[in-house]
């Protein structure tokens, strides 16, 4: 049985590039590009996923409100999201565009087990490797 990935990204054309690779090696996903309506989603109907891929900035757009990655790693790592059958313990991956030392850190700090930095020309094979190798 394929893994299958919660997947939070709010750019359309990266989005389809990880989807890509997600895809290629194997992977089912849900994307969406709003957290807050993952959460709406899950909780009509609740779901089994394996791993957590996610931007670090997701800003309100078209009336939504923001919600970022960085702040759902933190939720997800404090129990505050196992009524979504996402448990702290989740494998997460901060997939973003920053690339720096600093954000890396703060996202390793607050719970990730893996970072990749997104561009569109990126090599996804640490991200690929990571969601293979977790439990």
């Amino acid at each position: 049985m394929p893994k299958h990935i919660l997947f939070f990204e709010d750019d359309r054309n990266i989005g389809e590039v990880v989807a890509e690779e997600l895809t290629a090696a194997g992977f089912t996903y849900d994307w969406y590009e709003n957290p807050r309506e993952a959460f709406r989603s899950l909780e009509e109907n609740p779901k089994n996923y394996d791993a957590i891929v996610s931007d670090w900035n997701m800003p309100a757009r078209n009336g939504r409100l923001s919600f970022h990655g960085i702040d759902v790693l933190r939720k997800l790592r404090r129990g505050r999201l196992e009524r979504f059958n996402l448990p702290e313990n989740m494998p997460f991956a901060m997939c973003s565009g920053y690339d720096c030392p600093k954000k890396i850190e703060e996202a390793k700090n607050s719970g990730a087990n893996f970072y990749q930095h997104k561009t569109m020309t990126s090599d996804f094979t640490g991200l690929i490797d990571f969601l293979n190798n977790c439990p």
